[in-house]
């Protein structure tokens, strides 16, 4: 969950949301920082469509590598 990796990010801590626009200009994240999960948003650049969302669920504060993943009501773990 180091929103970094996946590409520019912009930060709006008033609504606690991150932008992150992908490396490749074809997409944007948005995350919804929530008290025990971030909700993730995955977007067309263009037309702003919702192309799939997910929920991360860090599973060890010290390391930002380790957490759990649903998507489409699927647990992956990381």
């Amino acid at each position: 969950m180091d929103y970094k990796l996946w590409g520019n990010i912009f930060y709006n801590i008033s609504n606690k949301i991150i932008h992150v626009n992908d490396f490749s200009g074809k997409y944007f994240y948005k995350v919804y920082i929530k008290k025990d999960h971030n909700e993730i948003q995955l977007l067309n650049l263009k037309t702003n469509n919702l192309i799939i969302k997910f929920y991360d669920y860090l599973m060890d504060v010290n390391n930002l590598f380790i957490f759990r993943r649903i998507v489409n009501n699927h647990i992956h773990y990381f």
